[in-house]
């Protein structure tokens, strides 16, 4: 039995005089949501639970925000993480401070599913700002400056989202929404069916937007991929690729191993192998590499580095598992010999990227 079960009376009298509200229907869900909450939340964590809880219980918005995050939010903080709870109070608050107020409960019931979609605090946060700015665009204002009326949709966009999100990443859903604001914000009642998916054009719109291998609906088969190639129990955590113009590449932080929320084929190159490659690179860094301190090298030295510590780490992969060189191949650019003059411009990145070529490649 977990040690929440074990919550003190006064424990629990002391955090219901910190919540201070009058809400009665508060009193019978507080002590099981309290329950959960040490379950999930760190010590602090459940403080600054119960006191957005206190400021959500005193937006004049009714018991049923109150209600729905005194029940949610340590489930969606377990998912996300604590860190989010910021990202969160901030939206409550732009939607309390609009005409929208009374979808404040809406969006936090829908929360739990929409985090399973999205499992990372950094997609939340793509989440929520892509919600405000459909709150936004189509809330009514009258005279230009003020927005007086409610959006018409922004109950349809939250009701829509966890279905929208199993077939899409939150880049997509976020061009989707300006699709449907571009197109409908003038006519309610489209734009009402195009946000609940009940239009031809809304669906043909989201079949545009669905591309390539989400890594949500493959983390359990990659998980025990790491676990049975690799004997690593890797915690898998996707960023969004959307919203940046720079292009990341996977990485390790104190949340696990980071990977894009979406891979497309290439060169043939299923979306699910282009995963696995990079966890095996990944891994291969976290088996045969070790720290190596750049501060004495020079940016020319540092790249040159860089390239031989992945070609060695290719190379140990492919001897353990040669079967992975065939993709490996494919997915590096093949160089030409001649496309860089060293007469006219510097062939450094060049000749790296055939000699990294060439260690995939005998033949090359």
């Amino acid at each position: 039995m977990s040690e929440a079960r074990t919550i003190q009376s006064e424990t629990v009298d002391e955090l219901r005089q910190r919540l201070d509200c009058r809400f009665t229907e508060v009193d019978g869900i507080f002590t099981e949501c309290l329950i959960e909450a040490h379950t999930y939340l760190s010590t602090t964590g459940v403080l600054e639970y119960i006191d957005q809880a206190r400021v959500i219980g005193k937006l004049g918005r009714g018991v049923e925000p109150l209600l729905n995050f005194l029940q949610e939010w340590p489930a969606i903080a377990h998912q996300v993480g604590e860190s989010a709870l910021p990202s969160l109070a901030s939206a409550i608050q732009k939607i309390s401070k609009s005409p929208n107020g009374k979808s404040i409960a809406l969006l936090i019931a829908h929360l739990p599913a929409i985090t399973r979609r999205l499992p990372s605090q950094e997609q939340l946060d793509d989440y929520l700002r892509v919600a405000i700015y459909q709150m936004d665009q189509t809330s009514i204002s009258i005279h230009g400056i003020h927005k007086t009326y409610a959006s018409p949709s922004f109950h349809a966009f939250i009701e829509s989202s966890a279905k929208i999100l199993d077939v899409v990443t939150v880049g997509g859903l976020e061009k989707w929404v300006e699709y449907g604001i571009r197109n409908y914000s003038h006519h309610p009642e489209q734009q009402i069916q195009y946000f609940q998916l009940e239009s031809a054009d809304s669906l043909a719109v989201l079949k545009r937007q669905r591309h390539g291998t989400l890594l949500i609906d493959n983390t359990r088969q990659l998980e025990l991929y790491t676990r049975s190639f690799w004997e690593d129990s890797l915690t898998l955590v996707p960023y969004s690729t959307g919203f940046n113009s720079i292009q990341m590449t996977p990485y390790f932080d104190e949340f696990g191993a980071r990977l894009p929320d979406v891979y497309d084929d290439v060169h043939d190159i299923k979306g699910i192998n282009r995963y696995r490659i990079a966890l095996a690179h990944m891994l291969g860094h976290k088996r045969w590499s070790q720290a190596i301190f750049a501060d004495n090298f020079s940016p020319l030295q540092r790249i040159a580095i860089e390239c031989f510590e992945d070609s060695k780490i290719d190379y140990l992969i492919c001897q353990q598992y040669p079967g992975l060189r065939k993709l490996m191949i494919a997915l590096h650019p093949r160089p030409d010999e001649f496309a860089c003059d060293p007469k006219t411009e510097s062939c450094i990145r060049h000749r790296l990227s055939m000699l990294s070529y060439a260690i995939l490649d005998e033949h090359h």
